[in-house]
């Protein structure tokens, strides 16, 4: 007998409360019985019988779980019964009868069941059937058939279960026995569940069929008795009777708990108990704000690992929260409190060149790193005579910055970068550039008077001071005032001598005496070896009497003069004295800004007092000389009268 359940059954959900569901049931069963011989008046009857049962009903079940919430190692019990229910029975039996080898009779014959209950006991039971009207030459044949069943009926399904022992279970309802009860453990993992998994109707006993001919036979055959217990069957079906959820609990906790912003922290954690599968989400806010959702997570084996980058400076929590499920209850785990600061930076500083000539452009380039654009960066210079002055640039898109400068002073420069940050990110000062900035222009006037650059006359000049004067701290400072001096009037005399071709032969002769004074001047910057700066010095005090006995007298020797007729200055010592203080103070200081060798001003102050008053101390020193010579020479001339 196959028992077929109808699929239209809506799932009920129970949590620790009665139920019932009325199963509708509709069922089709059927087997061979067999054949039997029958002799007549006339001749021998071959009857095969195919016996078949249709039927439909409607079950009700009742049944009861005791909670709703289950740990691993707790049991839980579920109460079930039934009632005996009318079952629309109907027994079709398909009749062959045969004479010889010839088919003489087929029909199917259909009589209902009076009074079949499920579950319920049936004691010789009386089928009636419909006769059958044979033909034998001319004379009507009746078949007459006697049909009895004693028969126990029943109810029977199993149930499966998910998380819980055992598995399986199987419940039959019979007519004295409508109720059952039955316990499960709780498995390790989440949730749990009972299901019906087969439903069907139970048959137990025999049918036996019997067949005489006439309306009322002397006589009856019978087929053998039918088992009914092999029509019994089960038809499989997904019925939930209840859903159980699992108190789970969460602990987290945090890789880190003080981060820049944008730095990732992971959070990892465990679910207790173990469970692979269920979401998680990530819950963070700052303090008294309110919570979002930072990312979501699945659970593996009852662990889970998620990285999150916060993008937002504050105190945090994070929590990682569970809002339930059809077999878990919703928690949330312990609160984590994190730390975002403002992300660290760091901006580069670089010159295109550490060394260039005055009038040349330097290239300063950087970046700021992690990358910011448009934001402003402050370049700061530091001049060689220690004063300071910014200039402002914007980051391109790749958070670059480039300014060109051309520096107005000989002598080393310094230049830092730096900004001050944003909502996101500390500011930063980058390390300190240098550069040295030489004279490297030309020498005009020389260029002038010999025609051209590389002339041996101006190349000389240029070389002695590239190589010797500027190469020291001592003589680029100085560099720093003279050429001040120098190139403020130079340009326009340049191009009056250029013009001038005799104008040109009178300045070579009047150089000429210079390049001889500055070949000498090599000469004693070299005694003192690998000690330039002592050598720039004592080669600038060479130049600089040389220069004062060569080209001064003419002109402060008339200056002396006039000024020795004012009547307050009638006293050459008095002069005299003044200039030699000069010189050895302007030397004390050059010695001492050798030794701080950082404060510009102080060593261009004293290099050019050094020079000026060694210039002046040298005339007048030639002035001395050449009135003793006279005096002298006087005193010669009139002994010899």
């Amino acid at each position: 007998m196959v028992l077929l359940l109808s699929p239209c059954i809506s799932t009920a959900y129970v949590y620790a409360a009665s139920s019932s569901v009325i199963v509708p049931l509709s069922f089709y069963a059927q087997g061979y019985v067999g054949e039997l011989t029958f002799p007549s008046p006339f001749d021998a009857y071959l009857i095969r019988l195919n016996v078949k049962y249709v039927g439909s009903s409607s079950i009700p079940i009742n049944y009861r779980v005791d909670k709703n919430l289950i740990s691993p190692g707790e049991s839980v019990s579920l109460y079930l019964n039934t009632s005996s229910t009318l079952v629309n029975l109907k027994l079709y039996v398909d009749l062959s009868v045969y004479k010889g080898t010839e088919l003489i009779c087929s029909e199917e014959l259909e009589a209902p069941l009076p009074e079949f209950y499920a579950p319920g006991s049936y004691s010789s039971l009386s089928i009636p059937l419909p006769k059958v009207y044979l033909w034998e030459f001319g004379i009507p044949v009746t078949l007459t058939f006697f049909v009895g069943m004693d028969a126990i009926s029943g109810i029977a399904f199993s149930l499966k279960t998910g998380g819980l022992q055992p598995s399986t279970s199987v419940v039959v309802f019979e007519k004295n026995k409508l109720d059952a009860s039955l316990t499960f453990s709780k498995l390790d993992g989440v949730g749990a569940k009972l299901e019906i998994d087969r439903f069907g109707l139970v048959l137990a006993g025999f049918l036996s069929i019997g067949v005489g001919i006439s309306e009322l036979p002397l006589y009856v055959h019978y087929f053998p008795p039918i088992d009914l217990t092999k029509f019994s069957t089960y038809l499989s079906i997904q019925k939930e009777l209840a859903k159980l959820k699992t108190p789970i609990e969460i602990s987290a906790l945090s890789s880190k708990n003080s981060v820049t912003i944008g730095e990732s922290i992971t959070i990892t954690g465990k679910v207790s108990p173990s469970a692979s599968g269920l979401s998680m989400k990530v819950l963070a806010r700052i303090i008294d704000e309110s919570w979002l959702t930072a990312t979501t997570i699945m659970t593996a084996n009852g662990n889970f690992a998620v990285d999150w980058a916060p993008q937002k400076i504050g105190e945090y929590e994070i929590k990682v929260y569970h809002e339930g499920s059809e077999y878990s209850t919703e928690t949330s785990s312990n609160l984590i409190k994190v730390s975002v600061s403002k992300a660290p930076s760091t901006i580069s500083c670089l010159v295109s060149t550490s060394k260039i000539k005055l009038g040349e452009t330097i290239t300063v380039s950087g970046s700021i790193s992690p990358t910011h654009a448009g934001v402003s960066v402050t370049l700061l210079y530091k001049k060689p005579d220690g004063s300071t002055f910014t200039r402002k640039l914007t980051t391109a898109t790749d958070g670059s910055f480039s300014d060109n400068y051309k520096p107005d002073a000989s002598g080393d420069w310094a230049v830092t970068a730096s900004w001050l940050g944003d909502a996101d990110s500390n500011g930063a000062t980058s390390p300190t550039c240098s550069f040295n900035v030489v004279w490297g222009g030309p020498c005009i006037i020389a260029t002038a008077t010999f025609g051209s650059e590389l002339s041996p006359q101006v190349q000389f000049l240029r070389g002695f001071r590239d190589n010797i004067v500027l190469s020291t701290f001592a003589g680029s400072q100085f560099m720093n005032v003279f050429n001040a001096w120098y190139y403020s009037f130079s340009p326009t005399v340049a191009g009056y001598i250029a013009s001038n071709h005799i104008m040109k032969e009178i300045m070579k002769i009047a150089l000429y005496p210079l390049i001889g004074i500055l070949h000498l001047s090599v000469a004693a910057y070299s005694i003192f070896g690998s000690n330039s700066e002592l050598g720039v010095i004592f080669a600038g005090f060479v130049a600089s009497s040389m220069i004062g006995v060569v080209y001064f007298p003419p002109i402060f020797g008339l200056l002396f003069r006039g000024l020795m007729r004012h009547r307050n200055l009638r006293s050459g010592n008095k002069f005299r004295f003044a200039i030699l203080i000069m010189w050895l103070s302007s030397l004390a200081l050059t010695v001492l800004g050798e030794i701080i060798s950082s404060v510009n001003i102080l060593m261009m102050t004293a290099t050019s007092a050094f020079v000026l008053s060694t210039l002046i101390l040298s005339m007048l020193i030639l002035v001395e000389i050449i009135k003793l010579a006279k005096r002298r020479l006087r005193l010669f001339i009139l002994g010899r009268r």
